[in-house]
C-alpha cells in the first residue's frame, strides 16, 4: 500500500511538473497588456503604441496599452506593480519614476519590480535659439562664456523639476564654474517658445522635443549630456569630450523600461525579455527609433539591474546636492 501511495505522488508531482512547463513554453497565451503612466497622446503613449503592429507582425502576440496617468508616473506604475505576477501586465517605467523614488516620493521602489528589458534611451541636449534666427550663440562654449560673465543672469529651463535634466544642468554647473538661473516650466513646448522668443537662453531637452523646431532652424541643439556623440547629431559635440565629467555621480539618463511585478517567473521573464529583443532588434522598431530621435539598444537580465541602479544611484546624490 505505501509503495503505490508513493508510486501515486510521484505520478501526481510529475505531472504537475509538465503541466507548468507546458504552460511556461505556451506563453503568452493571451494579450500582454502595458501600463503606460501617463496621457494618451504624449510621446511616451506613442512610442508604446508602435510596439503593437510589430509585435503582432513578428510575433502574432498582440499588445494592449493602457494610459493610466497621475502622480508624475506613480499612479500608473503602482497599478501596474501591484497586478497579478503572471507577465501579462507591464509597466512603462521611466527615469521621472526613478527620480521620485530617489527623493522617497513613491510607495514601491524600483528595486522591487521584476525588470524585463530597456526600450528607449532619451540623449539629453542643450538647445538654445539659433544663430540663423538671430540667436546670440552658435556653440555651447559661447554659452558657457556668458553664464561665466554673467553669473545667475543666463536663464536655462527644462520641462519640470526635480528630474534628470534638472540633474544634468546642475552637474554642469558644478563642472564647469558656472551659475544658471534655473527655471522650470509645465512643459518642453513652453521652454522652446520662451527660447524662440528670446526671453530664455537655453533649454535641457530631449531631441525628440525639438525636432521639428531644429529642422526648421528655429533652435539649435549645441551639446549633448552623453558619452559618445549621438548618430543622428555627428557633428554636435558631447560635455564628455569637453572635459566636464556630468556622470560622476551616477548614469543620469532619461530612459524608459519595462518591468513586471516581483514574483514573476524565471522562465515568463526570460520569455519576455526573449520577445522584447526580437521586437526592439528589429528593423521596423530601429526604424521607429530613428524617426523620434531616440536610442534603443536593449538590454536585460542583470546588466539592465545594474544600469538602473547607477540612474538611480546618480539622481539621489542629485536629489541632496541639487534639488531644492
Amino acid at each position: 500500500m505505501k509503495k503505490i501511495v508513493c508510486l501515486l505522488v510521484s505520478i501526481l508531482l510529475v505531472a504537475a511538473l509538465t503541466a507548468a512547463g507546458f504552460a511556461q513554453s505556451d506563453f503568452p497565451k493571451k494579450e500582454i497588456t502595458i501600463i503606460v503612466p501617463f496621457s494618451a497622446g504624449g510621446a511616451t503613449d506613442l512610442m508604446a503604441r508602435s510596439l503593437q503592429p510589430i509585435f503582432k507582425e513578428l510575433l502574432d502576440v498582440n499588445i494592449v496599452v493602457e494610459d493610466v496617468a497621475g502622480g508624475g508616473s506613480v499612479t500608473g506604475i503602482t497599478q501596474a506593480m501591484t497586478s497579478k505576477n503572471d507577465g501579462y501586465t507591464l509597466g512603462l517605467v521611466t527615469s521621472s519614476y526613478i527620480a521620485l523614488a530617489a527623493q522617497g516620493q513613491v510607495p514601491i521602489m524600483p528595486e522591487m519590480f521584476t525588470n524585463i528589458t530597456s526600450l528607449s534611451e532619451d540623449p539629453l541636449c542643450v538647445v538654445v535659439k539659433s544663430a540663423k534666427n538671430g540667436g546670440k550663440y552658435s556653440s555651447i562654449q559661447d554659452l558657457l562664456d556668458d553664464a561665466i560673465a554673467r553669473p545667475g543672469e543666463v536663464i536655462i529651463s527644462q520641462a519640470g523639476n526635480n528630474n534628470a535634466n534638472q540633474a544634468c544642468i546642475g552637474v554642469l554647473c558644478e563642472e564647469a564654474g558656472i551659475q544658471f538661473n534655473n527655471i522650470p516650466y509645465d512643459g518642453a513646448s513652453r521652454v522652446l517658445t520662451e527660447i524662440i522668443g528670446g526671453h530664455i537662453e537655453a533649454g535641457c531637452m530631449k531631441p525628440a522635443d525639438c525636432l521639428s523646431q531644429v529642422q526648421s532652424g528655429e533652435v539649435e541643439i549645441v551639446a549633448f549630456f552623453t558619452r559618445d556623440r549621438v548618430e543622428l547629431y555627428p557633428d554636435v559635440p558631447t560635455f564628455a569630450e569637453l572635459g566636464y565629467d556630468i556622470f560622476k555621480y551616477g548614469d543620469i539618463a532619461m530612459i524608459s523600461y519595462l518591468a513586471a511585478p516581483n514574483g514573476v517567473s524565471e522562465d515568463v521573464r526570460a520569455k519576455l525579455a526573449e520577445m522584447f529583443q526580437t521586437v526592439l532588434s528589429s528593423e521596423q522598431w530601429q526604424a521607429v527609433a530613428k524617426e523620434r530621435s531616440f536610442v534603443s539598444a536593449p538590454i536585460n537580465g542583470e546588466e539592465l539591474d545594474t544600469y538602473i541602479q547607477s540612474i538611480y544611484d546618480g539622481l539621489s546624490v542629485a536629489a541632496q546636492k541639487i534639488f531644492q
